[in-house]
């Protein structure tokens, strides 16, 4: 796949109309520059370029310029045209001249910013996601997070920009777009083949602004739903549990928007910013009906004692989740359930509901048909930097299954060690090699194919979880 390398320096003429002022920024398939143009109009612009010759990528770009050009929202940036030039694709639209709100989070004195100014900031966001959601065939952002909104210079109005990604929702249809979303930010739908929907855009949403107010980005989609299933622990920390100052009612709404269970989230924006907002407003109350402490001038509050209520476990239905399914696999391959758990209805392959059992232990009976993917005992292939642009061997090797539940030692990228995942009976398959000795954690997801063979992609990680620099794809086969 060719690649341009480098920048266009200030002064580049484009198209004999185009002057380069600098570069707004760059990621693995695109560029985006500020141009002056040189007509009468010597107007600004955004530009951004096409930094590879794939037809994939080209076709994402000739998308986004389709969906920009015949949508009207203040909150979203407008297209002026598209264009070859020199065997490149650009597309040429509105400047939003400003700062993004990721850099401005920066800046501020703990890297976050109060309540009330994050839902200021949002409000013409959250309007402009409704408003694609409220296309006749809707329309999915699917790449919400902070450095993707810029604050309008002098207007101090948020915009929606980089629709890189974007796809229109049709209920019947399953395209995805595998790792083409944010760590932190993207839902897990999104690294899966079972499509996305308007509740995508929610979970990166919940996102931003879980960021936007403890300064942390969430732990990544992938790293909870695998921790969900090795471990039966969700390692996103609550918003309130990371900052005092934010309530426990906006930290509630943040938890429901960014839901591994698609289900589980809030069902349209709408409904999520208005919890968002009333849960913000002095005299909410959380989830055990108690007050927020501190709403009441000179009465301090004291700490409830009560026993909460049982938590209502929502009706769950499409089985398309892999958390839910690596759930279900892990907790009947331990032999038993406790307090409620998912079963999957045998006349109804594509739903899922939630059972509720007493507070004691039941065996599961066994379901051997739900581990319907067998892995060998060794694989052996090669994994691609596509970073550094280097390709080497990787092996898995000593491999073990339990169920759901796979170890073994492993072998590539200069390095050895233990690793350990789950397959889901989708044969989806997600691993992770521990750090060691001054190195990241790897973190390795994909699929096993009909030939038997594994591939998928990986990344660094850090010790939050969060993919951090070099990502790449593998491949291995069977070795006998």
């Amino acid at each position: 796949m060719e690649q341009i390398e480098t920048a266009y320096p200030a002064g580049t003429l484009i198209q004999d109309q185009y002057v380069v002022e600098g570069l707004l920024g760059r990621g693995g398939f695109s560029a985006v520059y500020v141009v002056k143009s040189q007509d009468t109009r010597a107007q600004r612009f955004a530009l951004k370029e096409l930094r590879t010759q794939s037809k994939d990528e080209r076709a994402r770009l000739l998308f986004e310029c389709e969906v920009l050009s015949r949508l009207d929202h203040p909150a979203l940036p407008t297209v002026d045209s598209i264009f070859d030039d020199n065997e490149r694709t650009y597309m040429l639209m509105q400047y939003i001249e400003g700062e993004n709100l990721e850099t401005l989070r920066r800046q501020q004195p703990e890297q976050r910013f109060a309540l009330s100014t994050v839902l200021a900031l949002l409000a013409p966001v959250v309007d402009a996601v409704g408003y694609l959601h409220r296309q006749a065939a809707p329309i999915l952002h699917r790449d919400i997070k902070p450095a993707n909104i810029i604050v309008a210079k002098g207007r101090g109005k948020t915009v929606l920009v980089d629709f890189g990604i974007a796809k229109e929702y049709y209920p019947d249809a399953t395209t995805t777009a595998v790792r083409h979303c944010s760590p932190g930010y993207g839902a897990p739908e999104q690294y899966s083949g079972v499509g996305t929907d308007q509740r995508t855009d929610i979970y990166g949403l919940g996102a931003t602004c879980y960021v936007l107010l403890t300064g942390a980005v969430p732990v990544d989609a992938l790293q909870r739903a695998t921790s969900l299933a090795t471990k039966r622990v969700d390692p996103l920390v609550p918003a309130n549990e990371r900052v005092e100052a934010i309530p426990a009612t906006v930290a509630h709404v943040l938890q429901r928007a960014m839901a591994i269970g698609n289900e589980q989230r809030f069902a349209t924006v709408e409904e999520f910013w208005l919890a968002l907002v009333n849960a913000a407003q002095p005299g909410a109350r959380d989830t055990s009906g108690q007050l927020r402490a501190g709403q009441r001038p000179g009465v301090r509050q004291e700490k409830s004692t009560e026993t909460l209520p049982p938590r209502r476990v929502p009706r769950i239905t499409g089985v398309r989740l892999i958390a839910l399914q690596l759930l279900v696999l892990l907790m009947l391959a331990a032999g038993g359930l406790t307090a409620s758990f998912f079963v999957a209805r045998q006349h109804e392959p594509k739903s899922m509901v939630v059972v509720s059992q007493p507070h004691t232990t039941t065996s599961a009976p066994k379901t051997p048909s739900l581990v319907t993917s067998i892995l060998a005992h060794r694989y052996a292939g090669t994994v691609n930097d596509l970073l550094t642009s280097t390709k080497g061997s990787m092996t898995l090797s000593s491999v073990q299954q339990n169920g759901a539940v796979i170890s073994g030692s492993f072998a590539g990228l200069q390095r050895t060690g233990a690793f350990s995942g789950v397959l889901d009976i989708s044969k989806h398959i997600l691993f992770t090699v521990a750090a060691h000795a001054g190195q990241a954690s790897l973190f390795f997801e994909g699929s096993q194919r009909a030939d038997g063979n594994l591939v998928g992609n990986y990344c660094h990680q850090d010790a939050s979880g969060q993919c951090i620099g070099d990502y790449g794809i593998w491949s291995v086969a069977p070795v006998a």
